[in-house]
């Protein structure tokens, strides 16, 4: 875990933790991919960063975005696998 080296780190963090219970609430709705804590805090992480430093102003259409893009990414996934197989 990256050290807290002034207010970024904290507002980052603070974000990402609105983020990942935001994520446990999304999960009990829908079904999103099953993923383990470390893959889970990491991409909470990234995404704040990435609305912290894209100057979003709503961060929940800015999450609302970042679901989409996962669950059209796991779809993507399923066709691909159903391709092999």
């Amino acid at each position: 875990m990256e050290k807290d080296s002034g207010k970024g780190n904290t507002e980052v963090y603070e974000l990402a933790i609105c983020f990942a219970r935001m994520w446990g609430v999304a999960e009990t709705l829908d079904p999103l991919p099953t993923l383990g804590f470390p893959e889970v805090k990491d991409r909470m992480i990234q995404w704040a960063k990435e609305c912290i430093e894209g100057g979003e102003e709503d961060i929940l259409m800015f999450f609302r975005r970042k679901l989409a893009q996962a669950e059209k990414m796991k779809g993507e996934e399923k066709d691909e696998e159903g391709e092999e197989g």
